[in-house]
């Protein structure tokens, strides 16, 4: 049987982790909490982090979905790694592998980290500097993330960078923010 593409259910579950029932006013948290819970659940995968940077790019807050409370610091440490950030960091570019645990052996890491098999991870990038990363693992469906998994979470992700880069443009001094609005006109 084929798996349905989830392109076609996209408008749907957005709608229902956005609309439907969401208690106002939400705070910045707990929207990227329900941003990832609906990216994760949209391409299937088992379980999602995001790691917010300062522009410094050290990680700044870091949410999940999947893993339990205990599992939580252990896997903001492990994803911060070098090795599996730092790809994405330099190229700018999404990285879909089959097996992450294979890859982060083969460069060395200690076997005791946790299971992790296919592995979707997407910079979050802003106009100047990437401002976050997200990362999916473990696709529900055999064989992995596919192409469209990435293009439908690079969507997202690409407004989630958007929006981020406009709460940092808010947050700047009134003076630096006139400035940087008089260069975009």
């Amino acid at each position: 049987m084929a798996t349905p593409d989830p392109m076609i259910h996209m408008p749907a579950t957005i709608s229902e982790d956005f609309h439907d029932g969401i208690p106002a006013p939400l705070s910045p948290r707990d929207l990227l909490t329900r941003w990832l819970g609906a990216l994760t659940r949209l391409v299937r995968a088992r379980y999602g982090a995001l790691g917010v940077m300062n522009e410094a790019g050290t990680v700044t807050d870091f949410i999940s979905t999947g893993f339990c409370e205990a599992e939580n610091a252990r896997i903001a440490e492990f994803l911060a790694r070098p090795e599996v950030t730092g790809t994405m960091l330099r190229s700018r570019r999404p990285i879909r592998l089959i097996d992450l645990m294979q890859e982060l052996r083969s460069s060395g890491c200690p076997p005791d980290d946790p299971p992790m098999g296919s592995f979707l991870g997407i910079p979050i990038a802003g106009r100047e500097v990437i401002v976050g990363l997200v990362y999916l693992v473990e696709k529900e469906i055999p064989g992995g993330f596919t192409p469209t998994d990435e293009l439908v979470a690079g969507m997202a992700v690409d407004a989630l960078a958007l929006t981020l880069d406009h709460s940092r443009l808010f947050q700047q001094p009134t003076a630096h923010r006139d400035r940087t609005e008089e260069e975009a006109r």
